[in-house]
């Protein structure tokens, strides 16, 4: 066989052997790390500033269940567990009954970072009672504190940042096993999709 052939050939079947050990790691990386739910016009929002000011001081009746709790802004919610990002629906529906808990991420009391999503504002006439549940978390500041119940266990978080991100900041649902770290995301400012309000706290 010609030299330059035998070259040419050991050459081809090195990128080939690159190319494949590359489309491996994507697809290693995609089912391993969290994914924000994607922006969407379908999340544009109609409240009026008087529906937002009325934000939800909801309690709901989930005994046993897992919930959030942050006094300060009146708030009780349920957490809707292992939510797919991916999954706009199911994000969406997720949200018709309480804040949803990104998945593959942390769960509450666990080393990693546990991120939970939030309505600020939605379709007046769609279903679901926590269309604005997070349109308040602008007056939590640093030091302040959110409760979590999961499992019959307590978790107090204090607030360490709060923070304004460009949708596809996707450092903020990063793992740090070292920590044990919660993150509130919501829309903001209410009524758009514009940016993210972001509320990261850690476990006392």
């Amino acid at each position: 066989m010609n030299k330059y052939l035998k070259i040419s050939l050991i050459v081809v079947c090195v990128l080939a052997a690159g190319f494949l050990v590359w489309q491996i790691v994507i697809i290693v990386n995609k089912n391993n790390n969290p994914t924000l739910p994607p922006s969407t016009k379908s999340e544009i929002f109609d409240q009026t500033d008087s529906d937002i000011s009325q934000s939800q001081n909801t309690t709901a009746d989930n005994s046993g269940s897992e919930k959030i709790i942050i006094d300060k802004i009146g708030i009780t919610a349920p957490i809707i567990n292992n939510v797919d990002g991916n999954n706009m629906q199911a994000y969406l529906t997720a949200l018709e009954g309480g804040v949803a808990h990104l998945a593959k991420t942390a769960l509450p009391g666990e080393s990693g970072n546990s991120v939970i999503f939030g309505h600020s504002s939605y379709y007046k006439a769609k279903p679901g009672n926590y269309k604005t549940i997070f349109a308040k978390l602008n007056l939590l500041a640093s030091g302040d504190t959110i409760k979590v119940t999961r499992e019959n266990k307590n978790y107090s978080y204090k607030i360490s940042e709060t923070k304004i991100v460009k949708p596809e900041d996707i450092s903020v649902v990063s793992q740090d096993k070292s920590k044990k770290q919660l993150t509130l995301i919501t829309c903001w400012p209410p009524k758009t999709t514009t940016s993210r309000m972001v509320i990261v706290a850690n476990l006392e």
